[in-house]
C-alpha cells in the first residue's frame, strides 16, 4: 500500500493477515468520526497517526509498528495530543496520561519514565526524543539521550516551564520569569540563548536545528543552522511582532501590522496586505539575501 497517509478499509488488531503486508491501516472498526489531524513520522518510512474529533487513533505503517500499536491500542482513548520522532508516536490523553508505540530507541519504549507520565498537558518532539510538559511546570524526556532525551543535566532549571519547543535534535522549555533552557545535541551549552530575557513564546522547526523566540517587545530572536539564519534585511522587518508560527522547514512571524514576514529552509519573503484592493503585495527577498524585489498580487 502506498504511503500517501489517504485511510483505505479499517482493519482490527486481530486481522488473521497482521504481519503479512509491509503497510497498511490499523484503526478502531465502530468509529465514525471525523478526522481532525494526520501526524506523520520523518522516517526513511514514513507512518501516519490519525487522530479523530472522538478521541480515537488509527495509524497506518510499516507492519512491524502496526504490531506494536496493538500493545496500546486498547489504551487509546480521549486522545488530545500526538507527537511523532523518526519511528515513534507519543499521545496525550485527555486524563493527562501519555501512551507511546513504535521504535524503542526513538522514543517509542517509555517504560522507565512511565510513572511520571500523568497530569501532562502537552508534547513535543525531537527526530528520537520526546518531552512531556506536567500540569506543575516539569518536564518529563525520554527517548534517545544525545538529541533530548535526557534533561538530567538542566533538570533543576526545567521548573515553571510554561512552553516546550522541539527541532530536530534539541529542545527548548519557557519559564515563566521569561528566560529560555535548551537541552540536546549543538544547544547544550547556548550561552547567548541562556542570556534571553522577556521571552513571550518560542518554535522549533523539527526538521532543522532552528529555534526563534519571540520577545516581550514585539521583536524575534533566531538561533540555528547558518543556512537557515534570516539575512540582514529579513532580521530588520521583525519588529512589532505579535505572533510567531513555525512549519517543518520555515517560520513566520505576524506583524502588529498585517504583515506575514517568513524565513527558513530556501525561503525568505514578506506578505504585506492591501487595505485598498483586499490583495497583498508581496516582497521577495532575491537570491543575494540582501535585495527586496515588489510584485503585485497574493
Amino acid at each position: 500500500m502506498p504511503m500517501n497517509c489517504r485511510i483505505p478499509s479499517r482493519l482490527r488488531c486481530d486481522q488473521a493477515c497482521m504481519g503479512r503486508l509491509d503497510s497498511w491501516l490499523l484503526a478502531p472498526s465502530t468509529s465514525t468520526a471525523k478526522k481532525c489531524r494526520t501526524i506523520v513520522t520523518g522516517g526513511r518510512k514514513p507512518a501516519c497517526a490519525h487522530l479523530y474529533q472522538d478521541g480515537s487513533v488509527a495509524i497506518e505503517g510499516p507492519s512491524h509498528l502496526i504490531i506494536d500499536f496493538c500493545r496500546v491500542q486498547n489504551r487509546l482513548f480521549d486522545v488530545r495530543q500526538i507527537a511523532a520522532t523518526s519511528s515513534a508516536f507519543a499521545a496525550l490523553r485527555g486524563d493527562g496520561a501519555v501512551e507511546t508505540w513504535g521504535n524503542p530507541n526513538q522514543g517509542g519504549d517509555s517504560t522507565a519514565v512511565q510513572s511520571q507520565l500523568q497530569e501532562v498537558k502537552s508534547l513535543a518532539a525531537t527526530d528520537v526524543a520526546f518531552a512531556a510538559l506536567r500540569h506543575d511546570g516539569t518536564v518529563v524526556t525520554w527517548g534517545d539521550p544525545y538529541d533530548g532525551g535526557d534533561s538530567r543535566m538542566v533538570r533543576n532549571e526545567l521548573k515553571e516551564v510554561e512552553q516546550i519547543a522541539a527541532c530536530s535534535c534539541a529542545f527548548a522549555a519557557l519559564l515563566g520569569s521569561g528566560r529560555i533552557v535548551t537541552w540536546g545535541d549543538h544547544f547544550d551549552d547556548e550561552g547567548p540563548i541562556r542570556e534571553l530575557r522577556h521571552v513571550r513564546e518560542i518554535r522549533g522547526l523539527q526538521a532543522h536545528a532552528a529555534f526563534a523566540a519571540l520577545l516581550r517587545d514585539g521583536t524575534v530572536v533566531t538561533w540555528q543552522e547558518p543556512e537557515l539564519r534570516p539575512s540582514a534585511a529579513t532580521q530588520r522587518l521583525l519588529r512589532g511582532v505579535v505572533k510567531l508560527e513555525s512549519s517543518g522547514h520555515g517560520f513566520v512571524a505576524l506583524r502588529s501590522d498585517g504583515v506575514k514576514v517568513s524565513w527558513g529552509d530556501n525561503l525568505e519573503d514578506v506578505h504585506r496586505p492591501d487595505r485598498r484592493r483586499a490583495v497583498g503585495d508581496r516582497v521577495k527577498i532575491s537570491s543575494e539575501r540582501n535585495r527586496l524585489k515588489l510584485q503585485h498580487g497574493p
